[in-house]
């Protein structure tokens, strides 16, 4: 007679099943995502007030930089 199992090899899973635990899978990697996308947010923070002041000095930095590069390009055009 057999060992106890009805069959001599074990069936591969229906595509419902296999449906199921990739949702499952894919849930718990979204959530784990979620959870490291809030753990950055929290750690940018305290910068989130500072933002505004780097965003106007960087624009004023660049605009200083395209000034001087006009200068001396009219500069060399007129030698």
């Amino acid at each position: 007679m057999s060992s106890g199992r009805y069959m001599a090899y074990s069936p591969s899973p229906s595509p419902h099943i296999v449906c199921l635990r990739s949702t499952a899978t894919a849930i718990v990697e979204q959530q784990e995502y979620l959870s490291e996308l809030l753990s950055e947010r929290n750690k940018l923070s305290p910068f989130v007030p500072v933002l505004p002041s780097c965003y106007r000095l960087l624009n004023q930095g660049d605009l200083k930089l395209k000034l001087e590069l006009n200068y001396c390009a009219s500069k060399e055009d007129g030698v």
